[in-house]
């Protein structure tokens, strides 16, 4: 039998390639925690923003946003979105010339839908061809978000990941639109 196909063979390789690992702990350590000389994007998503039933609220976080010299946002927007607060905070963010990377995904139950009912399916599709038709030209950059590895609470699987991909892909190219994911931001 060929020693490098023997399952016992693997166990020393195993062994050896922890205890470099080990050795190598020092230079982690070594490493300062404090952030280095790095350059920032003037375009960099860093700020998320979310939007509260007040619409005083808006005033305060756009207030909060321009004092910190603040241009771009990125902002979650589902089906529940559309004529609510949520829809309030994007729109007051546009008309204040703010550059928004808008994060879409659908709701719990229907991303966990996406893979086997053709009706969720469709649902998706007309929300993208509603926000995307809406914003196309207002919106700096389309996100799809909730990626499977946050599946517990995105009702994402891996599956119904790639069919919002596929369907999301497929309507953004039908707009004209840039469409980013998962979670570049």
């Amino acid at each position: 039998m060929n020693k490098l196909l023997h399952p016992l063979f693997g166990y020393p390789l195993a062994a050896l390639q922890f205890l470099r690992s080990l050795t190598e702990i020092g230079s982690w350590l070594r490493q300062s925690p404090l952030p280095g000389p790095h350059t920032i994007p003037e375009d960099f998503f860093g700020v998320n923003v979310a939007p509260a039933e007040d619409p005083a609220i808006d005033d305060y976080i756009i207030a909060r946003l321009k004092e910190l010299g603040v241009d771009d946002v990125r902002m979650d927007f589902c089906y529940d979105s559309l004529d609510a607060p949520a829809e309030r905070l994007l729109e007051r963010l546009l008309d204040a010339d703010f550059r928004v990377l808008l994060d879409v995904f659908p709701p719990l139950s229907e991303a966990e839908a996406l893979s086997t009912e053709p009706e969720a399916q469709e649902r998706w599709r007309q929300f993208l061809d509603h926000v995307f038709q809406r914003y196309s030209d207002r919106i700096s950059l389309f996100e799809i978000g909730n990626t499977p590895n946050r599946g517990r609470w995105s009702g994402f699987s891996s599956r119904t990941f790639l069919v919002a991909w596929d369907i999301a892909l497929d309507r953004a190219t039908a707009a004209g639109v840039t469409l980013a994911g998962a979670n570049v931001s």
